[in-house]
């Protein structure tokens, strides 16, 4: 239960150096480095995370940290080529849309995973409202045939004339 306390801790240690650190580059890249991988440490050491994957994915994100942050080095007045800059700036596009790529694939997954289960369930529920209906209409065709529809003016004429009764006849026969 102490990762949100660190993911937290991290956060307030990038703030800190970003702000107290502002004209010293490199210190607050080895601060970040040496946060991230304290953090894999942590993540390796004791599983925080629910499941396995989440632990190996939390394990991939900040492996990319860790990558990306020693990438930052080569935007400062180390490198000083601009055909170096730019192809590290290439190979950090590369490092964090891979990331993202892996992400997107593992949310379509799941999105997919998911809306297949829906699907099942509401192919279910369907099936068994067809079914519920076919015996509903089976009972009913089991039902005798209803009385004749008699009128008022057809009871009113039978109550006068009762041996002449056409629904008696009628209901009989």
């Amino acid at each position: 239960m102490a990762y949100p306390v660190f993911f937290f801790g991290r956060r307030i240690v990038f703030a800190l150096s970003a702000v107290c650190l502002g004209d010293f580059l490199f210190a607050q890249l080895a601060i970040q480095m040496s946060v991230s991988i304290l953090m894999i440490v942590y993540l390796l050491q004791f599983k925080p995370l629910e499941s396995p994957f989440a632990n190996r994915i939390e394990l991939m994100n900040e492996c990319t940290i860790v990558v990306l942050t020693y990438g930052l080095m080569h935007f400062s007045d180390f490198m000083l080529e601009p055909e170096d800059r730019n192809m590290a700036g290439y190979i950090y596009m590369a490092i964090v849309l891979t990331n993202i790529a892996v992400h997107l694939i593992i949310l379509i997954r799941d999105t997919c995973i998911k809306a297949k289960f829906v699907c099942r369930r509401c192919s279910n529920w369907c099936n068994r409202r067809r079914s519920r209906r076919q015996d509903v209409q089976i009972q009913i065709a089991a039902l005798p045939a209803r009385a004749p529809v008699v009128t008022l003016q057809e009871m009113v004429e039978d109550y006068r004339n009762p041996e002449q009764s056409s629904i008696q006849s009628e209901i009989c026969s």
